[in-house]
């Protein structure tokens, strides 16, 4: 009675924290393939964009998230063909719009952009493995996308912060510079790298 009496209870807050995160899907802007900017498979790549409004209108979130790396190339051929395509994203956590769970970021620009080069967002190159093309184009993906982000505002920015986990933290930091100097006038420009440093084992 009391384990049934403990599950109900569980469930109940679960169902409580899911009903008032305020997290909402956000469908992907496909960037234009003829700018390069490609994903390992050749497909466009894209990324996820929720407008800020009241006092954040101005302040800009952009995440890079996980996934791991493709180490060979017959690897990368599978990771290419398992990695989503096109499909909505959940924007939960620091990305929702609740200003008690997230009071830091919850009416800021938030962006998410797709994690699909196999190699944090680093790379302009491209390679034919055993009659499959293969677009190591992470690099290429950020700058273009960094292009669109400023023309939809992000050039104003008072506030910014790239962040990253994982596989997205090593890109976190190593493009922290670049994005620094895309905005030049805003007043607090910080990147966070999250699990993004791996040792060898």
């Amino acid at each position: 009675m009391k384990t049934k009496l403990i599950l109900l209870l569980l469930f109940f807050v679960f169902q409580l924290t899911t009903l008032t995160s305020n997290g909402v899907y956000v469908n992907p802007t496909f960037v234009q393939p003829d700018t390069g900017a490609v994903c390992l498979s050749g497909k466009p790549a894209s990324y996820y964009f929720l407008q800020g409004f009241g006092k954040g209108i101005h302040n800009w979130l952009v995440f890079l998230p996980g996934g791991g790396w493709c180490a060979t190339p017959g690897y990368c051929i599978k990771y290419a063909n398992n990695t989503p395509f096109g499909i909505p994203v959940y924007f939960g956590t620091i990305l929702n719009n609740n200003k008690t769970t997230n009071p830091d970021f919850f009416d800021w620009n938030k962006v998410v952009i797709t994690y699909c080069d196999g190699s944090s967002f680093t790379g302009n190159s491209h390679t034919i493995y055993n009659g499959t093309n293969l677009y190591f184009k992470g690099a290429r993906i950020f700058d273009v996308v960094m292009q669109e982000l400023l023309q939809k505002g992000m050039g104003m920015a008072q506030n910014a912060l790239l962040a990253g986990s994982s596989a997205g933290g090593v890109a976190a930091t190593l493009h922290c510079d670049r994005f620094h100097n895309l905005l030049p006038n805003a007043t607090r420009v910080k990147c966070l790298s999250d699990a993004g440093y791996f040792f060898p084992s």
